[in-house]
């Protein structure tokens, strides 16, 4: 009996011993992993830098301490004076169209020089340049979708490719920032989805091929259109989708749920600058460039119940989640009303 009383308290002891040493190794591990790297000495090519996270990205990193090459399209626009209104010397605008090959390669030569005059390596690519475009597959015309995979999709590629180099040669990161909306399809989101879960499938498959010399991550990113203005030119793209439609009688759908995105406020025009990024945003990227080992994906959504929202339409089986969506999607849509 003392002996039976013994080996169960010797396992005992065994076990919360094991448990133990468990925990104090994955403590040990996370403190590691987040230790963070200098910022000084470090430049980060951040393309879209325009309006919106790019722009609120950019300032982010200027106040880091990061030597910031911003890619913008318009070096003379007012999103560019904006940026370099609000940030110091560490900035310099890069004049960049992702879907450009005489562009990039224009843009790869002065960041080669920017790189040997400030003495700096480059750490980061992060490809944030992008386009959303809200609309059923059915109404969007050609050009749209050609335009919606040339910069979300292609341009990332061609992007990350030209730089690679560089970037092995610094051990540095690439990141993508891609949509929470590949976690489930929402009516009119399809070309976001869609060019987002491409990006997903390629940093994994980046990852791999980097064997460690670059670190790979993404940041998903919720609607934070009313925010960044994502959306305010999205007049121009309702204005080309209904002169294309083919069918009259889709005309009045078309609108009802061109109404929806516009009562929102989100395809409001003005000339006010938009409002900052939520903290979690800037964190996000601030995470995946200064920590030793970063995450391979960053959600970051507008508020805990979007998070839980998305969360629980995930666990649901496919045909319950789609009619949920489906019913909530033709619940908001408003009285037909031609725009």
């Amino acid at each position: 009996m003392h002996s039976d009383l013994i080996l169960v308290v010797a396992a005992q002891v065994l076990v919360i011993s094991a448990v133990a040493a468990a925990i104090g190794v994955l403590l040990l591990r996370h403190l590691v992993c987040r230790r963070r790297v200098r910022s000084k000495g470090r430049a980060v090519l951040v393309t879209g830098c325009d309006r919106g996270v790019g722009l609120e990205l950019a300032a982010h990193l200027d106040s880091l301490g990061f030597r910031v090459l911003a890619g913008v399209r318009e070096p003379c626009g007012a999103g560019a004076a904006r940026l370099q209104a609000r940030t110091s010397v560490l900035t310099r605008l890069v004049d960049l169209d992702v879907t450009s090959e005489v562009s990039v390669a224009a843009a790869a030569g002065q960041v080669r020089r920017e790189l040997q005059e400030t003495d700096t390596e480059l750490w980061a690519v992060i490809n944030n340049a992008g386009v959303c475009i809200p609309g059923e597959l059915q109404w969007l015309t050609w050009e749209q979708c050609h335009r919606s995979i040339q910069v979300n999709l292609e341009g990332a590629v061609r992007i990350t490719k030209t730089f690679l180099p560089l970037l092995q040669q610094a051990k540095g990161r690439v990141v993508f920032v891609t949509s929470c909306f590949t976690d489930g399809g929402l009516p009119g989101a399809g070309l976001l989805s869609a060019t987002s879960a491409a990006l997903d499938a390629l940093a994994d498959c980046l990852r791999l091929e980097a064997q460690g010399q670059v670190k790979v991550s993404t940041v998903r990113l919720g609607d934070f259109s009313l925010t960044t203005g994502l959306l305010s030119e999205h007049h121009r793209e309702v204005a080309a989708m209904r002169a294309a439609l083919p069918d009259a009688a889709e005309v009045d759908r078309f609108s009802a749920y061109q109404d929806a995105v516009a009562s929102r406020g989100l395809t409001l025009r003005s000339a006010a600058p938009p409002q900052p990024l939520p903290k979690t945003v800037c964190a996000a990227f601030e995470d995946a460039l200064l920590t030793r080992r970063p995450l391979r994906a960053y959600q970051v959504t507008e508020g805990v119940g979007a998070r839980l929202g998305r969360w629980l339409r995930a666990q649901l089986p496919s045909d319950l989640r789609d009619a949920l969506v489906t019913r909530r999607f033709r619940r908001q849509l408003p009285k037909v009303t031609h725009l």
